[in-house]
């Protein structure tokens, strides 16, 4: 989850209080909604989440 939130800080955010997170193929819906829960309670002021799936590697 660190390394998430650092990636987020640094390239997720919009500058409009938004986050991105990005996830991968594998992961289910379900799973990609928890993460983006679990992150936005994480990082102070984001108050939207963005979702995408990457092909995994």
């Amino acid at each position: 989850m660190e390394l998430l939130e650092g990636l987020v800080r640094r390239a997720g955010n919009t500058g409009d209080g938004e986050m991105v997170v990005v996830g991968d193929d594998r992961m289910s819906a379900e799973a990609l909604l928890s993460l983006a829960d679990a992150t936005a309670a994480r990082i102070r002021g984001a108050r939207a989440i963005a979702l995408c799936a990457t092909p995994s590697m």
